[in-house]
């Protein structure tokens, strides 16, 4: 049966229709191309089967099921989607929407509310730009027209792609592959990638060949389809999506943001992801406690059904959950890791936690403070492993005030112009800035000016006061940790998130945990990963027993199921051991962490666990994997170096 798809026409999404063109794939596609809006009708008029749509349609029509993996997207300035105006964004009260655009008209109206201030007037404009600007204080151009055409004099180009970017550190998604429910299978499915990689490896003649107005411009339409656009739909991307749509349901663009449902590729040997479930992805009758349903569809859970899920899904169950929700996500197969070195520049700390063995309080005998140069032959030996970022972390130093930090990472960057500094989590912030008697967005921004990238997510432990007070007492509150991060990420940067159970706190603190996380993602997207292990008992004031392998697993099971919007969930071997850290992989989680090379503080429990990236690769394969190295952001950078 002969399946109509409708893709745009314009030149960024000729990478993705390249192979189609050539006759690669099924012959059943039956291709025609169009303006991004006019899919968007003959989609909702049942005239098409598959489209590539603007994301904003996902909305209107949530029944749609997204192909994974493809999309049409950019990380910064885009260059062809434009607000072409010839006055200042802060006055500007009229604009003139591109009536082929929906997504783009949507991000325009997003970013005057949220970046740019004011509440212009929007309205669909003229096609020509010279009549347009003689109407309206600003145009909202693109496709074609806004990368081809030359502006008018006393005009200025702002790109919408890179706004987004600036404001939420997240790539901008502006088309995806969609279809109607009971439409995409297995061969249309490897038809459209293989399409993909067809255009991958055409852009050369794709750029050569294409035209606009009859004219040709090669060396523009390479470098934009090379340099500017992004065409996987991943983890990163998903994100990005769900940020887009919340923030259009806030500022009432759309009426609601609905789940986004990804097709999923059968498994081997067709069987099916969960029991009832058809190999389609689409949910059918529902097996297993409530909340199973709602993570077969693609919906979020609440707190109340986390904490259902936690307590009595069957942890063979669960795994099977958390691993659909990962194949939604990362649909290409890959975990990642990263080489990186951790490095405590101090133990000296006066938080006074009963669950650290690593630490010595003020005037110890064994406290110590690293000098510059032993943490300068660190990151030295980090780089001829191959690495370039160190996890910079210690205890809270009354000695220590920012001056220190400021002075330690500018010698540290001067000498590693490239170096990531990872560094420094939230209440080592809150100490720094106490002692400092700054203010906390101070403390970030004099520490990033002097070369701070990113911040981890440590001294999170569980973030429910009830049970902090229980654990320490002279650290950040929850909601200290919490400011710490949204702080950050309002700066520009990014960051990681954390939980250390298995202690004195229950299921139900977990669950509360993960709802803080998941809330402050929604409101800025800046986490990158979750990163969850268990509380190692030996040599600590608490003591106790570990939490069992299987409660690791459920728990983790579980973050993945409800951590809905942090795209990775890395795994703990460093606490867990080599082989709990590759079963984990199907449990949810997408990456292994780092090489670690230097470790201290689990170690100081007795804890003790090494992988270097051989052993690493290894893990990774003998999972099913295919291992990728990464950076903090997780840009992947390329297969391993020693496997």
């Amino acid at each position: 049966m002969a399946v109509r798809i409708g893709a745009v026409s314009y030149l960024n999404t000729r990478p993705l229709v390249f192979g189609l063109d050539q006759g690669l794939g099924s012959d059943r596609l039956r291709l025609s191309y169009d303006i991004p809006s006019v899919l968007s009708s003959r989609m909702a008029a049942g005239e098409l089967d598959l489209a590539l749509l603007p994301v904003v349609e996902l909305a209107r029509n949530p029944s749609l099921v997204v192909v994974p993996g493809l999309a049409i997207g950019s990380l910064g300035n885009c260059r062809s989607v434009k607000l072409v105006t010839r006055k200042p964004l802060a006055e500007v009260r009229t604009v003139a929407l591109d009536p082929e655009s929906r997504t783009s008209n949507a991000l325009a109206r997003l970013l005057f509310a949220e970046v740019w201030g004011g509440s212009p007037e929007f309205n669909v404009g003229p096609r020509d730009l010279q009549l347009a600007l003689a109407e309206y204080d600003a145009v909202v151009r693109i496709g074609d027209k806004a990368l081809f055409e030359p502006l008018p004099d006393g005009a200025t180009a702002h790109d919408l792609g890179g706004a987004w970017t600036a404001r939420t550190n997240l790539p901008f998604v502006f088309a995806v592959w969609a279809a109607r429910r009971g439409v995409v299978d297995r061969e249309i499915y490897e038809a459209l990638h293989a399409s993909r990689r067809a255009g991958s490896a055409a852009l050369e003649a794709i750029a050569a060949d294409y035209t606009w107005n009859g004219r040709q411009y090669p060396e523009i339409s390479l470098t934009y389809l090379r340099d500017s656009m992004r065409y996987r739909l991943g983890d990163l991307e998903l994100s990005a999506v769900r940020r887009f749509l919340a923030a259009a349901a806030d500022i009432g663009v759309i009426d609601s943001a609905p789940p986004v449902s990804l097709w999923l590729p059968p498994q081997k040997g067709d069987r099916p992801l969960f029991r009832g479930e058809a190999v389609s992805g689409e949910p059918c009758k529902k097996t297993g406690p409530v909340p199973f349903s709602k993570v077969i569809a693609g919906e979020r859970i609440t707190p109340e059904e986390g904490v259902e899920l936690i307590e009595s899904g069957s942890l063979s169950d669960l795994g099977v959950m958390a691993d659909l929700v990962r194949r939604r996500m990362h649909s290409d197969g890959v975990v990642t890791y990263i080489i990186d070195r951790n490095v405590n520049y101090t133990n000296v700390c006066n938080a006074f936690c009963t669950f650290c063995a690593f630490y010595r309080p003020p005037h110890h005998e064994e406290g110590y403070v690293l000098s510059f140069e032993a943490i300068e032959r660190k990151v030295a030996e980090t780089y001829e492993l191959g690495g370039n970022q160190i996890l910079l972390q210690g205890g809270h130093n009354p000695k220590l005030k920012i001056d220190y930090y400021e002075d330690l990472f500018r010698r540290l960057k001067q000498r590693f112009p490239d170096l990531w500094l990872h560094a420094l989590s939230a209440p080592e912030i809150i100490h720094i800035q106490k002692v400092s008697r700054i203010t906390v967005s101070e403390t970030l921004r004099r520490l990033r000016e002097a070369g701070l990238d990113s911040l981890p997510g440590g001294g999170a432990e569980i973030l429910v006061d009830d049970v902090r007070k229980r654990l320490m007492k002279n650290k950040a509150s929850g909601r200290e940790w919490l400011d710490v991060h949204e702080e950050a990420h309002r700066q520009g940067m990014r960051s990681t998130a954390t939980m250390m159970f298995g202690h004195i706190e229950s299921r139900a603190d977990r669950i509360e945990h993960l709802r803080m996380l998941r809330d402050l993602q929604d409101r800025t997207g800046g986490f990158t990963a979750f990163i969850g292990w268990t509380f190692q008992p030996g040599h600590t004031e608490l003591g106790g027993r570990e939490a069992t392998t299987a409660e690791y697993l459920r728990t983790m099971a579980v973050s993945r199921i409800f951590l809905d919007n942090i795209p990775n969930i890395q795994a703990s071997w460093v606490t867990q051991g080599p082989k709990v850290g590759a079963a984990s992989l199907a449990f949810g989680i997408n990456d292994m962490g780092s090489t670690m090379i230097e470790e201290n503080v689990v170690s100081a429990a007795g804890t003790v666990h090494h992988m270097n990236e051989p052993e690493i690769v290894a893990a990774v394969r003998d999972a099913g994997f295919v291992p990728v190295r990464r950076n903090m952001l997780y840009e992947r950078l390329g297969a391993p170096l020693h496997a």
